[in-house]
């Protein structure tokens, strides 16, 4: 598969993450009406806490919960990062229903409409999702920071060694592209083959849990490491088939 047909998954730059928002409550499906009506919020819970989406603390800094500190002597908060499963239409409908709230899509012209709409076609078709479990990994919800910067000098087959994408029955798909963040705030982009040589994909009705792991190195010594994300494969079914 050539290089560009990875690329055209690729979010625009900073799109999400420099937005201002809260952590909001898990929600088990896609906001029940269409892309095209969602809210900000509905977009915030999917990007950022949903079936496919997920985001965690990197560390708890010492005393930062205890009411004596005031603002002054209290340490920062623990820097976060979100990892989306960015091959989940739901995922891909949220990114592009930001792009157009970002653009006042809703208040644009026909003309403007169709132009805007051929140019992100290619996030909502995904042509690299036909053949690939794609993941991404990138700064929590209002952080311009947080993805390690290991990533950013990373090769493809480092990053095998240090990335797993498996189900509870420990079935892996090897990692045949990774995009690394190309400066401080950027995603880290993986590209999983989504068959075995079966032609079977990793998930089907059937599966239970969904898991990537990263070596404990990357993350180096946060006072809580970050080393797997689960995801429960069962919310993440949309029309009876395992959306991802």
């Amino acid at each position: 598969m050539k290089a560009s047909k990875y690329m055209l998954l690729l979010p625009m730059t900073l799109v999400f993450a420099t937005e201002s928002m809260s952590f909001l409550a898990t929600q088990n499906t896609s906001p029940q009406k269409p892309y095209g009506e969602w809210t900000i919020s509905d977009v915030e819970k999917l990007l950022t806490d949903s079936p496919w989406a997920q985001t965690r603390s990197k560390g708890v800094a010492i005393g930062y919960d205890i009411p004596i500190l005031n603002s002054a002597n209290a340490p920062p908060s623990p820097e976060s990062v979100t990892l989306r499963l960015r091959s989940a239409l739901p995922i891909r409908q949220a990114l592009l229903r930001l792009r157009q709230l970002k653009a006042k899509y809703d208040k644009m012209n026909a003309a403007d409409r169709v132009a805007f709409d051929n140019k992100n076609k290619p996030l909502i078709d995904c042509p690299a999702c036909d053949d690939n479990y794609v993941v991404a990994l990138g700064p929590g919800p209002g952080r311009g920071k947080g993805v390690p910067s290991i990533f950013q000098n990373m090769s493809l087959a480092e990053a095998k060694l240090n990335v797993q994408l498996e189900n509870e029955r420990g079935e892996r798909r090897e990692l045949v592209h990774f995009t690394p963040p190309k400066f401080q705030g950027d995603e880290a982009v993986f590209f999983f083959s989504r068959f075995n040589e079966r032609s079977e994909p990793l998930l089907n009705q059937n599966s239970k849990k969904l898991i990537f792991t990263f070596n404990p190195k990357i993350f180096g010594n946060s006072p809580v490491a970050i080393t797997k994300f689960e995801f429960d494969v069962s919310k993440m079914m949309l029309n009876g088939t395992v959306e991802f």
